[in-house]
């Protein structure tokens, strides 16, 4: 039978490993789900290279909202506009000086260019700081790779936490 200090150790390496790969996984999802980024401002195009459904967020200050009182409309070339719905449970991604935020669901029904209309736009304010961006839904991997990274994080803590005290000698 293995040392049980050889077992509390594997689990430690496993939890770290399982950790790194899920937080590598995370940050690729993100980064890949991204379709355009855009400049805040009242009207302009944005191509879709497939039909689906579509997030908006707003990526703006972190203190401070500007965008806060927007309105989002998307318009197809004949000027109907797309199906669209608030987000219910918004994701966030926060850094030290910005945060992104999912705003709106788009349904687009085929490829192709489309008009975004934004209202209610702050007058005066600079937006040079903020920006539009559309991504592909990533909700449920979003969640799977943040239960990854907490079981990870558990089996790294908990291995070590358990290798030193069978090392100390407290537990048998």
């Amino acid at each position: 039978m293995p040392h049980p200090v050889a077992l509390t150790a594997g689990a430690a390496a496993l939890g770290g490993a399982l950790l790194l790969f899920s937080i590598v996984r995370l940050l690729a999802l993100l980064n890949d789900s991204v379709v355009a980024t855009l400049p805040v401002v009242a009207g302009q195009d944005v191509e879709f290279p497939q039909a689906g459904d579509f997030v908006l967020h707003v990526e703006q200050p972190r203190l401070d909202t500007p965008l806060d009182r927007a309105v989002f409309s998307l318009r197809d070339a004949a000027g109907h506009e797309l199906a669209s719905s608030p987000s219910l449970f918004r994701t966030t991604r926060s850094g030290l000086v910005v945060a992104r935020i999912s705003v709106r669901n788009f349904k687009v029904e085929r490829p192709g260019r489309y008009h975004l209309t934004v209202d209610h736009l702050p007058v005066g304010r600079d937006l040079s700081r903020c920006a539009l961006i559309f991504t592909r839904p990533f909700g449920l991997a979003l969640m799977l790779w943040i239960l990854g990274i907490l079981l990870g994080a558990g089996g790294l803590l908990g291995g070590t936490i358990l290798s030193i005290l069978l090392i100390a000698g407290k537990l048998r």
